[in-house]
């Protein structure tokens, strides 16, 4: 039988980082540059929505930012267990980048040299195989990468 997977808010999230930064007066692993809880954003490259800072409460923040993904730092299918502690929130584009490892460091540190440029960067290779798959030219596949990169 199937073991049924917990649903936990975006906020709880947050708010597990949280409570483990002041508990360890410390950064959580995954940071380099002083997270702020109060602030979604992509625990790897920073990607924000400016409509996600709308809500009145932290809560009310994570709640919103839709298109930031639970991500486990050591997948299920490697043992990683499906709690609270083994959780971040990462874009689309650095959740499909991060490592799959037994060791959380791999990804703790995968998330500490992450950009947003990388996040940039990978947006604009998916547009540009998009674009080959679709049938345009290798040239065309890359001037339409190009201009998602500077969007």
């Amino acid at each position: 039988m199937k073991t049924q997977r917990k649903n936990f808010t975006r906020s709880a999230i947050a708010r597990y980082w949280l409570d483990f930064q002041i508990k360890n007066k410390k950064l959580p692993p995954w940071d380099k540059s002083g997270w702020d809880p109060g602030e979604p954003a992509c625990m790897a490259c920073g990607w924000w929505q400016k409509s996600w800072d709308a809500g009145k409460t932290m809560t009310a923040r994570w709640t919103s930012a839709i298109g930031l993904e639970k991500c486990h730092i050591v997948p299920l299918y490697l043992g990683g267990a499906d709690e609270l502690s083994n959780l971040v929130l990462m874009c689309g584009i650095c959740h499909h980048a991060q490592p799959d490892s037994k060791d959380p460091q791999r990804t703790f540190n995968f998330m500490k040299d992450r950009t947003l440029l990388d996040r940039i960067s990978g947006t604009a290779l998916v547009t540009g195989f998009q674009a080959l798959e679709a049938g345009k030219s290798v040239e065309e596949a890359a001037r339409l990468a190009l201009k998602k990169m500077q969007t």
